[in-house]
């Protein structure tokens, strides 16, 4: 394939966050994941209040540098806004290994049963400005206190945590509205 033909088989940054909000939106319609507040990527069997539950990547995975998506592609996950982003983008542009999607095994959430916001968000900022991640942060979670820009202003934070609160009870729902308003504004999330 010609170099000129490869350039015209890139997507635009604006329309990856699109194919990836749809990506989202069609897997909550066929049950992929399962969308719930506080955790970014955890298995289904996880148990919350016992903290414990099946690894979603191995110490061997991660030794191995085993490829990404193959790991998680079967997994039934719970998920917060961003985690499922994330699943989302790994399925459609996996190019990462365990290793490097995994930052410290053993010192991260529950050794290996949950990807920690670390993880979850070295890899999304190859799609998504900090500051985007923020705000759909805060108006999923419906709080600001988990920041990926420190010295954010608070007033858009705030709002977007707002339009969270505000208009959405219901996680799914919730999670759905973020990414349709991420497809309706070309990528970018405008609470």
């Amino acid at each position: 394939m010609t170099e000129q033909k490869k350039k015209k088989k890139r997507l635009a940054p604006w329309n990856v966050r699109v194919a990836i909000a749809k990506d989202v939106l069609r897997w909550i319609e066929t049950k992929r994941f399962l969308v719930k507040k506080g955790y970014y990527v955890v298995d289904q069997e996880f148990d919350e209040y016992k903290d414990v539950g099946p690894a979603l990547i191995t110490k061997e995975d991660v030794d191995t540098n085993a490829d990404a998506k193959e790991i998680m592609q079967d997994r039934n996950c719970r998920v917060c806004a961003l985690g499922a982003c994330f699943l989302a983008s790994l399925d459609r542009y996996n190019n990462v290994g365990c290793s490097d999607l995994v930052a410290n095994y053993g010192n991260n959430y529950h050794k290996g049963q949950s990807l920690s916001q670390f993880d979850t968000m070295k890899y999304l900022k190859r799609f998504f400005a900090p500051e985007q991640l923020d705000l759909i942060e805060a108006a999923f979670e419906m709080n600001v206190c988990h920041r990926v820009v420190l010295e954010r202003d608070n007033i858009e934070l705030l709002k977007a945590k707002k339009w969270g609160d505000e208009y959405f009870n219901n996680p799914t729902e919730r999670l759905e509205a973020i990414m349709e308003n991420i497809i309706d504004n070309r990528g970018t999330f405008k609470p």
